[in-house]
């Protein structure tokens, strides 16, 4: 995940748990960087930040000021941090221990604490106020998954869903747009895409009312796997 506020800023996850925060204008002087037997002294002294986590993460995400990252974990556990100081900011149970495939924060927790949640599946996106600990649910909206059959016998036919399991992931990826209006759904089993619209609502300083208020459903030719907003 690259930060926008904070210049040549990237996030990464590696398979030993750990998060690290690079500053890719350091790091140009290196030739090459192995992190897979540790991470080595060289990418510390260039001012790699490393947060080590309890379980694998599947996601992560900047706010829009840099400060705050958010984690989603397989251990069904999401995580704001603080990654400069490596303080755990808020840590919850969004899906009572399921698997948390998504974190997305909306923009910067100073200007609107609102984050959006996926489950295992991407088929249940929870709205959340970060402002309070833990956070307050605003809304879930559950999407309905295609039946177990239609998703075999799209893996038969679809050689790229059999080979990377796609069938038993109903939204491969989550992704909002720059304006923070749209959340974008995809589902690479019946070859289409979802819109969510949030209406993120301020009365008074209470976010309460903010919630995914429509749904556009729309079609592709062809399998998509990955995609990215800019």
């Amino acid at each position: 995940a690259w930060c926008r506020a904070i210049k040549d800023t990237l996030a990464t996850l590696t398979t030993d748990n750990r998060l690290l925060v690079w500053n890719i204008a350091n790091i140009k002087q290196l030739t090459t960087v192995d992190i897979s037997s540790g991470i080595p002294p060289a990418l510390i002294d260039v001012g790699v930040k490393i947060v080590q986590l309890s379980s694998p993460a599947l996601d992560l995400s900047f706010s829009d000021d840099g400060l705050e990252l958010a984690t989603s974990g397989r251990d069904g556990v999401a995580t704001i941090w603080k990654w400069a100081s490596d303080q755990c900011h808020r840590r919850w149970s969004p899906y009572e221990g399921r698997p948390v495939k998504a974190s997305i924060f909306i923009t910067s927790p100073k200007d609107c604490p609102l984050l959006i949640t996926g489950n295992e599946f991407n088929n249940e996106i929870s709205l959340w106020d970060t402002s309070s600990n833990p956070p307050t649910l605003l809304q879930t909206v559950t999407l309905l998954e295609p039946s177990q059959e239609n998703a075999r016998l799209s893996a038969i036919n679809n050689p790229i869903l059999q080979e990377t399991q796609y069938p038993n992931v109903f939204f491969n990826h989550a992704c909002i747009d720059s304006t923070s209006t749209f959340l974008v759904l995809i589902n690479p089993v019946k070859k289409s895409g979802y819109l969510l619209h949030l209406n993120a609502s301020k009365a008074k300083g209470d976010w309460s009312n903010s919630s995914f208020d429509y749904i556009t459903e729309f079609a592709f030719e062809g399998c998509v796997l990955s995609f990215s907003i800019s």
